[in-house]
């Protein structure tokens, strides 16, 4: 399949995913010329999602570490 044709169908399944599709397989077969490129690139996006979505936005030591900081300041002060 050609390379921008295959872009464009992932860009639609990500859309899709992105409005709360879960259906891998689904996705994928909506697709029959493209089913067996697209099916791991949306199992890839899935874990991706996942992870993203998981991981807080900031590690948790950055927190920790400016508390420690005003806590300091606030006891000089």
């Amino acid at each position: 399949m050609e390379e921008m044709a295959l872009a464009r169908i992932l860009e639609n399944c990500l859309d899709d995913m992105s409005r709360g599709e879960t259906d891998l397989d689904a996705l994928a077969s909506q697709h029959a010329d493209a089913r067996d490129e697209i099916r791991p690139l949306l199992d890839i996006a899935s874990l991706l999602g996942e992870r993203s979505a998981a991981a807080p936005p900031y590690p948790l030591q950055l927190f920790d570490d400016l508390k420690q900081r005003l806590l300091s300041q606030h006891s000089a002060a």
